[in-house]
């Protein structure tokens, strides 16, 4: 499973990513919650968007 995290604290999004890798799903992006758009991560219709830097081709 693909999974966006989005979280204020960054020592809580880091055990939350350690804690979602250890159960098998795949951290896909990272931001602070509300930030997600200026990191140029957003869903739309179910499925993850990327775009700007860093986004795949």
């Amino acid at each position: 499973m693909e999974v966006l995290l989005a979280e204020d604290e960054p020592l809580i999004r880091m055990d939350i990513k350690n804690m979602l890798k250890e159960i098998g799903c795949k951290v896909v992006g990272e931001c602070r919650v509300g930030g997600c758009q200026n990191n140029g991560l957003s869903y739309q219709a179910g499925h993850q968007k990327r775009t700007g830097a860093g986004a795949e081709k």
